[in-house]
């Protein structure tokens, strides 16, 4: 099984990134013997690579009119592990290109899910409701890390400002006096 959730510090590790993206490479061709180039330029014009995963992969498929760009952040509990959309983006001097975008982390139940997409997508099914399902299962999931973060850092702020048992007396003018 491949696994993506072991390139989590890719960002770190020239060797890594390549490796991630040969992981990519391989994947996509896997899923689809459709021929492909490079779809967005991911180097700088002295031949460096950016190195910021923005797209860590990315496919034209001219015979399909299909693109897919994958960008590949780091983990982050506080935000979606999975991100997918939809765009329709002029081609030179073609048709609009239907381009399908996965945001993603180092996540293998998120590189699942992503995997099941572009096999959809380059099948040319509909993923609209897939998409959509998708996004509204990782952003729970973000949401409840969230929550859960916030309610463990209430909880050890709130455990040293806990209530003092104060002992008092009241004195002769009635007043209370802590003792």
């Amino acid at each position: 099984m491949m696994q993506l959730a072991r390139y989590k510090n890719f960002l770190l590790d020239k060797d890594l990134y390549f490796q991630n993206k040969k992981f990519w490479n391989d994947t996509v061709s896997r899923l689809s013997n459709a021929d492909y180039t490079e779809w967005v330029i991911t180097k700088f014009a002295n031949g460096e690579d950016f190195f910021d995963g923005n797209p860590i992969f990315s496919a034209l498929y001219e015979r399909l009119n299909k693109a897919i760009r994958i960008i590949q952040i780091e983990k982050d509990i506080l935000i979606p592990e999975l991100r997918v959309w939809l765009e329709n983006v002029q081609y030179e001097d073609r048709s609009n290109i239907k381009e399908l975008l996965i945001v993603i982390q180092p996540s293998d139940s998120a590189f699942q899910t992503a995997q099941s997409i572009i096999t959809t997508f380059l099948k040319g099914l509909s993923v609209k409701k897939y998409i959509t399902t998708s996004n509204a299962f990782y952003k729970s999931k973000a949401q409840q890390a969230r929550a859960k973060l916030v309610m463990e850092s209430f909880e050890k702020t709130n455990q040293y400002s806990q209530p003092r048992k104060v002992i008092a007396k009241k004195s002769a003018k009635g007043e209370l006096r802590a003792i």
